[in-house]
């Protein structure tokens, strides 16, 4: 799809250059590229980070924060969780330092996660 949206915009570009009305080919171009974000979004969420499979919980935050500014602190207490919850905790603690390092201006990052209850899956997550 992102292949077919390249092609529409050099044909939308010829068509301009030539003095044409690239109207209808840009539209198509762009009902492909939204047609093409669903299809990355629903292929993302079926994604499972490798990390987290071979090394487990926090390996996969550690390879997260490799090499990262600003400086983040971690300290994952969590034992055995379910898969799903180790999932979604890792992409919680994904997301978070995503945002951290984008829109919170922050010097440094604690991240802390904990299982309270291992038996129902109940994670204790902050970030500071």
């Amino acid at each position: 799809r992102l292949a077919a949206v390249a092609n529409l915009l050099r044909a939308a570009q010829l068509q301009l250059d030539r003095g044409g009305d690239a109207g209808d080919t840009l539209r198509f171009a762009n009902d492909e590229l939204g047609t093409a974000q669903t299809e990355l979004r629903e292929l993302a969420r079926g994604l499972h980070p490798v990390a987290l499979s071979e090394r487990g919980l926090r390996s996969a935050i550690e390879s997260l924060i490799v090499g990262s500014e600003p400086s983040i602190t971690l300290d994952v207490a969590a034992g055995e969780l379910p898969d799903d919850v180790e999932l979604a905790t890792y992409f919680i603690v994904s997301e978070s330092l995503t945002n951290a390092r984008r829109y919170a201006g922050a010097n440094s990052v604690r991240v802390r996660v904990d299982s309270a209850d291992v038996a129902t899956g109940t994670v204790d997550l902050a970030l500071v």
